[in-house]
């Protein structure tokens, strides 16, 4: 028995699961999973695990998890959905993969959580009640829709955020607040032991409750991580402390990768362990100094996580978690209370609306905000590697290293001497990214904003494709002209990236050009003027709001690109001789107003680009473009077709990229 004892407390012993899980998650990530249904499936029969009434949207076990669109009827709002064995008939279809670099892939994101297909359903037949469990579980949750602060107690007691606008709350850096972990546990098992003693029936009581309550957020790797952490300490107390803490996390680490290596691509998971991890490091916290140290450390060990899929950190977080993580530790037994004692919703009404105003106030501090780009996981290895010897040694020095490394990481965009031209996918509207040599000085040219898949083309995932670069601000915004497909997205990108410079067409301003004016009149330019960004003009000044486009026209090392709005035809035939250029983004997305014949061979490009929705109402692009360019053997690519478009431009060559090959 001894010899157990030493051969699993052993270093071997870890370092043979180590290698052990190693193969098994490279085997899980090399191979290529298949769906258990084929794409021509229009019918399907399982039981809801998940549904959001607000949003039409289920979740439907079968042989494999099914994401499940369906229009509601008024009537069967009220029914219990979640546990239901139903019958759906619809069409599959495949999701969607990002067409913005960098930002969120709908569809890898699924996959690893083992959901291959979507189906919008036409009926949904239900065929069996939801059992106990389930039907416990559906009155709860009716339970929570008649408090008045619903959403709220929603989002702090389930981590079920779908009806709260969390922007401050991610912008400050405080929305894992929000997520169900070892907090809420913790005050939760306090809860129940102080109302269950610490009698035999009440711990039984309070293991079936733990894990309802498991059960009710839905059993994220995060929730487990700290319920199976929970009672495997307890174990390992009865085993005479066969591991240490630190032991102990480190084999349910392991345990969790082998029974899901997709695991390790979870957010929450990762920051569940991650700072989890470092918890096992700090020493019991006594005063503000201590606290304040834990949440320097926890910010440090946060960024990769942060940088990695958001692009992005608050420094101010290291004081607003001060803050708000005491407040959370007052909201969430509030919020059970007033569960309870329906007389308490008006107390915590006050109080989440402080938190709500707290949180605005705060995300008005943009100063701390930080761009961290793209880089190779190579990168935050190094980071993670420092970042534990800082741990191990508590020498100041590896601080100092992380630190440093950290701004090495941040500036390396700013070293290269390359020009860079984004033709961004925004459906069927126009946005375009250009970034001078050494990142000197950057345009964002028109926002898009059609109404058409949200999902893909927001201004938040702009955002994030700019942030994932390593930009900060946007010297100047250029709107082309009115049109809601051009400038749509531009006010929620103003409230959310540092702008400069504004620069309006001269003709008179529509609805939503009014709206930017009055909020932001200090920004606004009468010209685009820059000392990096070679730029001639060609603007003419017409009633019309397509007509009056701002055409311009960026040289870099020798290519010259051509941007020209929605100007018809009639415009371009009115610029100059001289106006050859070597890309041209083909005006108004390849309508047949615009194009003609004699402009495209006077312009004579290299290439042409066009920026086009996929199935859009309007035909675009006609197909009288089309034989245009191909009549002039112009090479052209629609951004419906290739996703993003970007060329990056040297003093020896310019390369051409595509986000879908």
């Amino acid at each position: 028995m001894q010899s157990w004892r030493s051969i699993l407390q052993s270093n071997l012993f870890f370092l043979f699961l180590f290698f052990l899980i190693t193969i098994i998650t490279l085997h899980a990530y090399c191979i290529q999973n298949e769906s258990k249904y084929l794409l021509d499936t229009t019918e399907i029969t399982g039981t809801i695990t998940e549904v959001s009434i607000e949003k039409g949207k289920l979740t439907i076990k079968g042989k494999e998890e099914v994401i499940v669109y369906y229009d509601f009827k008024e009537e069967e709002k009220k029914e219990e959905w979640i546990g239901s064995f139903v019958r759906v008939n619809g069409k599959f279809v495949e999701p969607k993969e990002n067409t913005i670099p960098n930002t969120f892939n709908y569809k890898e994101y699924l996959y690893y959580n083992h959901i291959y297909y979507l189906c919008y359903a036409d009926s949904i037949e239900r065929l069996k009640e939801p059992n106990l469990l389930n039907s416990l579980k559906n009155k709860v949750n009716e339970w929570i829709e008649q408090n008045p602060n619903h959403a709220y107690l929603k989002a702090i007691l389930l981590g079920n955020t779908e009806e709260l606008d969390t922007k401050d709350m991610e912008k400050n850096g405080v929305n894992h607040l929000f997520a169900v972990s070892g907090m809420h546990f913790a005050l939760f098992i306090s809860l129940l032991s102080f109302l269950f003693k610490k009698s035999r029936t009440g711990k039984i009581i309070i293991f079936f409750l733990l894990w309802f309550y498991a059960f009710l957020v839905g059993f994220t790797p995060s929730v487990l991580r700290v319920l199976i952490f929970y009672y495997a300490k307890k174990l390992n107390h009865y085993a005479k402390d066969l591991w240490s803490d630190k032991q102990l996390f480190l084999f349910l680490f392991f345990c969790f990768v082998f029974v899901n290596p997709f695991y390790l691509k979870d957010v929450g998971f990762q920051f569940s362990f991650l700072l989890s991890a470092c918890f096992l490091y700090f020493d019991r916290m006594r005063d503000w100094k201590s606290i304040l140290k834990q949440n320097v450390i926890i910010f440090f060990a946060s960024i990769p996580i942060c940088a990695i899929h958001f692009y992005e950190v608050n420094a101010l977080s290291i004081l607003l978690n001060l803050l708000f993580i005491p407040f959370m530790s007052f909201l969430y037994p509030m919020c059970l209370f007033s569960l309870f004692f329906p007389f308490g919703s008006g107390i915590l009404s006050f109080f989440l609306n402080l938190f709500t105003w707290l949180n605005h106030l705060a995300s008005f501090c943009n100063f701390f905000m930080m761009a961290i780009p793209k880089v190779s996981i190579f990168f935050w290895i190094v980071y993670l590697c420092l970042l534990y010897f800082f741990f191990e040694r508590k020498k100041k020095k590896y601080l100092a290293f992380l630190i440093v490394f950290l701004c090495i990481i941040k500036i390396i965009p700013k070293w290269d001497s390359s020009a860079y031209v984004y033709f961004i996918d925004v459906g069927q509207g126009d946005a375009s990214l250009i970034i001078s040599p050494f990142q000197k000085e950057v345009l964002l040219l028109d926002t898009g904003g059609r109404i058409q898949d949200t999902e893909h083309y927001t201004a938040s995932n702009i955002k994030t494709f700019i942030y994932s670069l390593g930009l900060d601000k946007i010297n100047h915004l250029v709107l082309s002209h009115g049109d809601y497909d051009h400038m749509g997205n531009a006010m929620e990108l103003l409230k959310e990236v540092k702008i400069q410079n504004i620069i309006l067409n001269p003709n008179e301003y529509t609805e939503g050009e009014e709206e930017i004016v009055k909020s932001y009149p200090k920004k606004l330019q009468k010209s685009l003027q820059s000392k990096y960004l070679g730029i001639e003009e060609f603007t003419k000044v017409n009633k019309d709001e397509n007509a009056s486009s701002l055409i311009y026209r960026f040289t870099f090392y020798q290519t010259s690109f051509l941007f020209l709005g929605d100007a018809p035809k009639e415009v371009e035939e009115t610029l100059p001789n001289v106006i050859h250029s070597d890309i041209v983004k083909i005006a108004h997305h390849g309508s047949n107003t615009s194009s003609s014949f004699s402009f495209l061979k006077k312009v004579h490009p290299h290439y042409a680009i066009i920026s086009v929705g996929e199935k859009n109402s309007y035909g675009h692009p006609s197909k009288e473009t089309i034989n245009t360019l191909n009549t002039l053997q112009i090479p052209y690519y629609e951004t419906k077709d290739v996703g993003t478009i970007w060329f990056q431009i040297s003093k020896k060559s310019e390369k051409l990229f595509f986000m879908k090959t």
